[in-house]
């Protein structure tokens, strides 16, 4: 399966960029870790979709992380 590309700067993330993608729930889109830097919170835990204007936790965002137990 092929990656999406970031909705913002329409790139396809590479293959080890892809447990940074962040994903926003309500657009159903993927963002690259370049341009999520431009929309976090001050405190670092929650980033701002730029086209839903959503509030996103990072924890809920990573889909392709391992979860922390």
């Amino acid at each position: 399966m092929k990656p999406k590309p970031c909705k913002t700067c329409n790139k396809v993330p590479s293959e080890q960029d892809l447990p940074n993608c962040i994903y926003c729930f309500s657009c159903d889109a993927f963002f690259c870790p370049a341009c999520t830097k431009r929309q976090v919170r001050k405190d670092g835990d929650k980033w701002m979709c730029p086209f839903c204007r959503q509030w996103w936790n990072f924890d809920s965002s990573y889909l392709l992380r391992e979860k922390k137990s």
